[in-house]
């Protein structure tokens, strides 16, 4: 390639250019068409996007070539970036700006991002402890296909969300070893297959740098500990045929526990209008008009105390304990009150046990390597490594003993006659226990991330390229649960259990032997894998030159195989984990075959055409084809529109399919709709993977208009977009409770299976119902995107930018109920950033906005969560030493999150921003 002004341009700031610098070629046209406003996203949020690859531009000779890009949500390489779909740039610089040192809390942060996410905090107890989701437009944090360079990844091993769903971990990709971030907003399953519904986010790694770069980071939070310390290193070098890029990357964070937090120190959400969670689900239920069966005392008045037990209400009382603490029988009464409960008895806060960000350590590499082999024909390499050592909090565990009720019971486990701390002269199945002496429940996590990708492309001529590729990836996760407790042993040990040659009892009223604790005390290993095996070819170039310019096509096909394989013990399978860590085993594995096709029309000189398609053929459901259709039309040099109709798939993750089957008992007494004389029973489930489930198949409707008055001098330096989406889904996968099932038995067969009718009757009675998922919902999703970008340079003050985007959720209809504005889903999110830059300084100001949404709880008038703002502000100098220093504080106020008064946790980190303020100093050096 020829001599280039190297000079790297923004959107706005190649529009303005004159047409000199245009490339007299057939891509001339499509320069001319977006030399008002190219504008290489919607809207760039960018503090500063020099950075982004946004053109090369070519010098006047008729001879010399153009440099074309490939934009994330076509395969077509083109000059100029703004393609039909509406795509999202994020730089390097704009990261930086955010604050944030994660790659899943920038994007996270994004007004786009809503429902609820995944991430590390409060994970103690969860499916996925230590992963972090992004979840795009609310519809699922398996409804955004997440890339790298371009390729799919191994995604996070253990199922996360509900315990089925299969999601890409971004804690996997250091956020320093990243150039850009490309989101596509439309939906992209006909260009990029299942996943893409709700977008594509494709996670470029830098890949063109020489010469030698570390920066050390170091922060911590201003209320709490939780220190965080990170190095980074990348070297290239590169010589007439091979460029190469190395970088390296650790860091390790401090703990930080609920307790360590004024707004999550405490589960008792009554003071803010909510549940006092404090002594877990049934004084919640109490508060909602149920039934309490049961509750804690502290029977020393201690609050310090380590036997905060559980005891059957109704049965004792504060005032009648006897000399060893145990509470004495009074008269049983059904008429209890939680208020009658208040006076003098504590209910146990596992708030003060319980982690909220886990000890975590990460290190890893990546390594980029491509060689000229012949003037057309290229190698490439990547190869990447990153290890995660996380440990992750719980509170101790809570035995709950509700004989055969609930979903955390433990069944036939009681609180026997015989044992003399029982002195009801009965068998208690009715009892709770905090098992504080077992301590906490400890996850210890090893996570690694392998991944491979060697190819070749080439050039064929005629302005044709093509590319062939096979990446390998793998996700291996070990989980060692310490501190668990097994009900078996449990019950040994409540029943009498001989340890030294005595005769030892578990006591649920008092301080306990040691030998008892470690006797029913055990560690539970866990092991998960996803593995991933990719080849691919594609091709793409002009095939023909019509009168508007060049008919650009793209062909391609791709062979991936997924293996997934989720590994617990014959403790978890057989539901032998007092307070948690039940489940069975997960294997499964398919194949897909991919082709698509994908054309760019140019019909006039200012319209041009996308049409896609993309067929799958599937192992494990079948094949599907789903297309694309988009226009690009700019009437006039300030004003682009463009829409989009498009079909999105997602084929059912693999524990939806493969999952073991478990049985269990519904959680009430249900009647029979079809036996109504017979009296209401508790009906058998079997729940677990669906074999014959199908896609969740959406439409995707975009329509956006973007404004850049170049022409007006008060509105110059601005960009204006408003852009309107709308997902329409069927078939979505859900799980049936055992009523559902048995009010939709004429409707799906095999959900409800029946004894054979005795003589006389017509019908039989419930043998089982199956409670597995099924593609039985609908919804609708549609709302608004709206942006607003300024860029100002001055001779004497420097560079000025300013950006604020919007997303406003109009409407969410789910099986039948509307979402808008209620639990995990404001109808506003925004954010906003004010840059400054001047020779060697800069400054920013990073704004986070979430509005308040109504709780799911309506009906117990319970006040909406308050809206939220964060503020990350930082300043930077480069003029010391060929170092640059930067230093900034994340929520720089101090501002608390909202409080969610139906969280156990009183805030909701998988929607708003939890941490404090956190200060930190960053700095970069060039060698």
């Amino acid at each position: 390639m020829n001599n280039y002004d190297k000079t790297v341009y923004t959107d706005v700031e190649i529009a303005k250019k004159p047409d000199s610098l245009c490339a007299k070629s057939w891509f001339h046209n499509a320069v001319d068409l977006t030399k008002a406003s190219a504008l290489a996203v919607a809207i760039t949020g960018s503090a500063f996007a020099q950075e982004a690859p946004v053109a090369e531009e070519a010098s006047m000779t008729e001879d010399e070539d153009v440099k074309t890009y490939t934009v994330t949500g076509s395969r077509i390489k083109r000059i100029d970036l703004e393609t039909p779909s509406p795509v999202l740039v994020i730089t390097r610089e704009d990261l930086d700006a955010t604050g944030f040192s994660t790659v899943g809390d920038a994007l996270r942060a994004l007004p786009f991002a809503s429902g609820q996410s995944l991430n590390s905090s409060d994970a103690g107890t969860s499916f996925t402890p230590g992963v972090s989701s992004v979840n795009l437009r609310g519809l699922g944090n398996n409804n955004t296909l997440a890339l790298i360079n371009g390729r799919r990844a191994a995604l996070y091993p253990s199922p996360g969300f509900n315990g089925f769903q299969s999601v890409f971990d971004y804690n996997s990709i250091p956020i320093s070893a990243i150039e850009a971030i490309e989101i596509q907003k439309d939906g992209g399953s006909a260009i990029y297959g299942s996943d893409a519904v709700a977008g594509t986010i494709n996670l470029k790694l830098r890949r063109d740098f020489s010469g030698l770069q570390t920066q050390v980071s170091f922060g911590d939070y201003f209320d709490t500990g939780g220190f965080e310390k990170k190095f980074f290193a990348i070297a290239g070098a590169s010589s007439e045929k091979t460029n190469m890029v190395f970088t390296f990357d650790f860091s390790e964070t401090d703990a930080v526990f609920n307790r360590d937090l004024d707004y999550t120190d405490s589960a008792d959400g009554s003071d803010i209008g909510g549940f006092d969670q404090s002594s877990s689900a049934n004084v919640a239920s109490n508060v909602r008009g149920l039934t309490p069966s049961l509750y804690l005392i502290d029977p020393a008045g201690d609050p310090d105390d380590p036997a905060n037990q559980l005891f059957p209400s109704g049965r004792a009382s504060i005032a009648n304990v006897d000399s060893l603490g145990r509470p004495i029988l009074v008269p049983f009464t059904d008429t209890l009150t939680l208020g009658q409960f208040e006076d003098g008895n504590k209910f146990y806060n596992y708030q003060e046990q319980a982690g909220l960000f886990p000890e975590t350590t990460t290190f890893g590499f990546y390594a980029s390597i491509d060689h000229q082999i012949t003037d057309s024909l290229q190698a490439f390499g990547e190869v990447s490594y990153r290890r995660l050592e996380i440990e992750s909090n719980a509170a101790p565990t809570p035995a709950f003993l509700i004989s055969g009720i609930g979903d955390s019971a433990i069944g036939t486990i009681n609180f026997p006659e015989s044992n003399p701390y029982n002195v009801f002269s009965e068998d208690i199945v009715d009892l709770r226990w905090r098992m504080i002496e077992s301590g906490n429940r400890i996850n210890d996590l090893t996570i690694q991330y392998p991944r491979l990708v060697a190819g070749l492309r080439g050039d064929i001529g005629f302005d044709w390229s093509w590319e062939s590729a096979v990446m390998y990836s793998k996700s291996d996760l070990s989980n060692l649960n310490r501190n668990s407790v097994q009900d078996q042993l449990l019950q040994d040990a409540l029943n009498g259990v001989v340890i030294d040659g005595e005769t030892l009892y578990a006591n649920p009223f008092g301080t306990n032997d040691p030998r008892v604790i470690d006797y029913f005390t055990i560690s539970n290993p866990n092991n998960d894998s996803y593995e991933v095996l990719i080849a691919d070819v594609s091709a793409s170039g002009v095939l023909y030159e019509l009168p508007a310019g060049p008919l650009g096509i793209a062909l391609g096909m791709e062979y991936r195989e997924d293996t997934l394989e989720s590994i617990g013990t014959i403790l978890n399978e057989t539901g032998q984990i007092v307070g948690g860590s039940e489940g069975t085993d997960t294997f499964g594995d398919r194949d897909v075959f991919s082709a698509y096709a994908e054309l760019s029309i140019p019909i006039l000189s200012t319209v041009e055409a996308q049409v896609a398609a993309r067929y799958e053929d599937y192992s494990d459901f079948g094949d599907t084809t789903k297309p694309k259709v988009a226009l690009k039309y700019r009437p006039t040099e300030w004003l682009l529109l463009r829409a989009s109709y498009s079909e999105a798939f997602r084929a059912p993750d693999l524990p939806y399919l493969f999952s073991e089957q478990t049985t269990s008992f519904s959680s009430s007494f249900l009647p029979d709709p079809k036996r109504p004389s017979d009296p209401p029973n508790q009906v058998r489930q079997n729940t677990g993977g669906n074999p014959d489930l199908g896609p969740e198949e959406t439409e995707v409707y975009y329509a956006g208009a973007i404004l850049s008055p170049v022409d007006i001098p008060i509105l110059e330096d601005f960009t204006f977009s408003v852009e309107y989406f709308q997902f329409d889904q069927t078939d979505l996968i859900d799980s049936l409770s055992a009523s559902e099932a048995l009010a939709l038995e004429d409707n799906i067969p095999g959900l409800v299976v029946r004894n054979p009718p005795s003589a006389g009757e017509s019908v039989g009675t419930i043998a089982f119902v199956n409670t597995n998922f099924q593609n039985v919902e609908e919804a609708t999703y549609e709302g608004w995107d709206l942006g607003i970008k300024y860029i100002k340079e001055t001779d004497n003050f420097g560079e000025f930018r300013a950006s604020v985007e919007a997303t406003y959720l109009s409407s969410y209809e789910f099986a039948g109920a509307e979402l808008a504005g209620e639990d995990n889903y404001p109808e506003w999110r925004g954010t906003g950033n004010i840059a400054w830059r001047k020779g060697d300084w800069a400054a920013s100001m990073y704004v986070y906005f979430i509005d308040e949404y109504k709780s799911v709880f309506d009906a117990f008038d319970i006040p909406p969560t308050e809206a939220q703002w964060v503020f990350n502000p930082q300043v930077s100098y480069s003029g010391f030493f060929d170092t640059k220093i930067t230093v900034g504080v994340n929520n720089v106020f101090n501002t608390e999150p909202s409080r969610d008064k139906d969280e156990t946790l009183t805030v909701n980190p998988a929607v708003n921003i939890i941490q404090p303020a956190f200060w930190y100093v960053r700095l970069t050096r060039d060698f």
